[in-house]
């Protein structure tokens, strides 16, 4: 059955950089704002853990004050959120943040899951209880458990991919690793960009030139992403034999400065 909910457009950013990602993480988000009002969040690695902040409001709002001040670490990812799936709470904030026994994990999620209701029904007869109403936490918790079966973040990413129908441009931290991935579709924008210290993921390509960095490329429909302060290792899963970009994102939503699939927003 096709799912006629309201679409999902959220913002979200991952960086691996020398230095301390924080300040970064939030110049970026606040040139994607026009994203989502209603929520912001980021969560860091410090090199032993995953901390983080979020909450209700513009960037500037939340990630200010004696929690974010105390937030450090060279690799985080970061979202803003306008909510379609899930209501409009605390609870719903992102990115969230679970413990795996592969290590602290932290997921940012810009889309919608069609067969989001089945999976959630068959995990909580499986005994998985959920703290939120949002799709993004399902993709948490199929994570989770192919975590515990194989540490291999790469593999799991995979394993979850073949579960999935519908829109996902993820940014994902799992201990200090940060990754990106895209829906075998390409229904939202996820690209990848060199900024001063390292490289960063970002819904729109707009956050490597006001962060005197470079736009590189769109991560491609099936791809995972994986970036360092030096590195980017790509690896491709099956993708659809075509795409299925969102309309929506040129003539609405995207910032008129943006590339998408090669396509300047504003032509």
């Amino acid at each position: 059955m096709e799912d006629d909910r309201p679409k999902h457009f959220c913002g979200v950013v991952g960086m691996a950089l020398e230095g301390d990602a924080v300040p970064h993480l939030k110049k970026a988000l606040r040139v994607i704002q026009h994203r989502g009002q209603e929520a912001a969040g980021i969560a860091v690695h410090n090199g032993r853990s995953i901390s983080y902040h979020r909450g209700m409001g513009l960037v500037h709002e939340v990630l200010a004050g004696r929690q974010y001040n105390a937030l450090m670490g060279t690799s985080g990812i970061g979202h803003v959120r306008y909510s379609t799936t899930g209501s409009s709470c605390a609870e719903n904030c992102q990115p969230i943040v679970v413990t795996t026994l592969a290590g602290d994990l932290a997921l940012a999620h810009n889309g919608d899951l069609v067969n989001a209701n089945g999976i959630r029904a068959r995990l909580q007869s499986e005994g998985w209880a959920f703290l939120t109403s949002t799709d993004s936490e399902i993709i948490v918790r199929m994570l989770a458990t192919e975590l515990s079966i194989n540490p291999d973040p790469i593999r799991a990413i995979k394993m979850v991919m073949k579960s999935l129908e519908g829109s996902y441009s993820i940014t994902l931290m799992l201990g200090g690793r940060v990754f990106g991935f895209r829906d075998p579709l390409g229904f939202r924008p996820l690209c990848v960009g060199k900024i001063p210290g390292g490289y960063a993921l970002a819904s729109e390509s707009s956050i490597f030139e006001i962060l005197n960095g470079e736009f590189m490329r769109d991560i491609l429909p099936g791809e995972i992403v994986e970036i360092t302060p030096t590195t980017i290792t790509s690896t491709r899963t099956p993708s659809a034999p075509h795409t299925a970009h969102c309309m929506f994102e040129w003539v609405y939503f995207a910032r008129p400065d943006a590339v998408m699939e090669g396509q300047e927003v504003s032509q």
